[in-house]
């Protein structure tokens, strides 16, 4: 399993690739719930994940998405500030 790795102090990043669902999710789950305030996650996948993204709406977090390239996806979650 990857280990995320914080770039600075206001992002965490993880890379979910190669692993097998609904690991990628649970994951990414798991490290929301440990962002302190503005601090936002970059996740690094090798596809979109649409499961993951009314998830995150439920938390009240937002969500950004680039294709990187075929099979290269990264995600910039952060919580909507109030």
């Amino acid at each position: 399993m990857s280990t995320p790795k914080p770039m600075d102090e206001a992002q965490v990043v993880v890379d979910v690739r190669g692993l097998e669902p609904p690991h990628p999710m649970l994951r990414v789950l798991e490290l929301l719930d440990r962002l302190a305030p503005g601090q936002r996650l970059l996740v690094i996948h090798e596809r979109r994940p649409l499961l993951l993204y009314p998830q995150l709406e439920e938390r009240g977090f937002r969500h950004e998405t680039e294709e990187l390239g075929p099979g290269e996806f990264r995600i910039t979650i952060w919580r909507e500030e109030p």
